[in-house]
């Protein structure tokens, strides 16, 4: 699979996915106090996110390119295949990284499974995004 032969709107559409489950993921909605708590900032701490947005947007664009490719080159079709190509990419990478990393820093099990839930889930959806809009 070539870059011509990308759907570039369903690239563009995963990477506002991601940019909206993150938004969701670590809000107080849902687990941005376990959040705050498991990084070392208090209730009335706001982080400050400036370059971190601008950060975000472009891995989510460079992740959703190359997971593109990885739909192009393996075939993927059907909810089921883009599911089970989430889970390959989202475990076997994304998770496998956090979770090394995270211990060689000494990070909390739930800063662990709180960033590694939100990527699994960016990857979920993007695979499905990616596999089903051809």
């Amino acid at each position: 699979m070539s870059p011509d032969s990308i759907n570039w709107l369903a690239v563009l559409a995963s990477v506002v996915a991601m940019q909206v489950i993150g938004t969701l993921w670590y809000s107080p909605v849902l687990f941005g106090k376990a959040w705050q708590k498991a990084v070392g900032m208090g209730p009335d701490d706001k982080p400050a996110p400036g370059k971190a947005i601008i950060n975000a947007i472009v891995m989510a664009l460079i992740t959703s390119i190359a997971m593109a490719l990885l739909v192009g080159w393996t075939g993927a079709a059907g909810v089921g295949q883009a599911l089970t190509l989430g889970v390959i990419v989202g475990v076997g990478f994304c998770i496998a990284v956090i979770a090394t990393n995270s211990a060689f820093e000494g990070r909390p099990a739930a800063l662990v499974l709180i960033n590694s839930g939100h990527y699994l889930a960016d990857i979920l959806v993007i695979s499905l995004i990616l596999t089903l809009w051809k």
